[in-house]
């Protein structure tokens, strides 16, 4: 006796859906996350690109982006209070001790951002690290004398 199999009009779920040809137009960021490999990138620090990013630009959030709510505030404080604090005392001395604390905050932040994409740098890699950080940020970001 031959039982009788309904065909379901609906496809299996282990049939993964097909690209459509318009994909790549329609989603371009996807294109760019794959050829950069940014989702290695990803894995290795534990975060977002959007976040790594930021934690470039903003001293303070790679704490933040890493789980350390109180030091990303500490630090967003401490640099927040060390810029005003340059910007009001422009052209005494009081100036450059404030540059320094906000351009040494922002170091250290990109530092631990660094740190957490690098974690097999050594010693040495890391200390050529710091130091091509601070002149970086020493020539490019707070420029000028105080």
């Amino acid at each position: 006796m031959r039982r009788a199999i309904a065909l379901k009009s609906e496809p299996a779920p282990y049939y993964p859906p097909r690209a459509r040809w318009y994909g790549k137009l329609r989603y371009p960021w996807f294109a760019v996350r794959r050829e950069m490999q940014l989702e290695v990138i990803e894995q290795r620090a534990g975060m977002s690109v959007i976040n790594i990013v930021l934690g470039f630009v903003l001293p303070g959030l790679s704490y933040a982006a890493c789980g350390r709510r109180i030091t990303a505030g500490a630090v967003g404080v401490s640099w927040g209070i060390a810029t005003v604090a340059f910007m009001v005392a422009a052209d005494h001395s009081f100036a450059n001790i404030a540059r320094m604390a906000a351009m040494s905050l922002h170091a250290t932040s990109v530092l631990y951002l660094l740190g957490r994409l690098m974690p097999q740098a050594g010693v040495g890699e890391r200390f050529m690290l710091g130091l091509a950080t601070i002149f970086t940020l020493s020539q490019f970001v707070y420029v000028g004398r105080a």
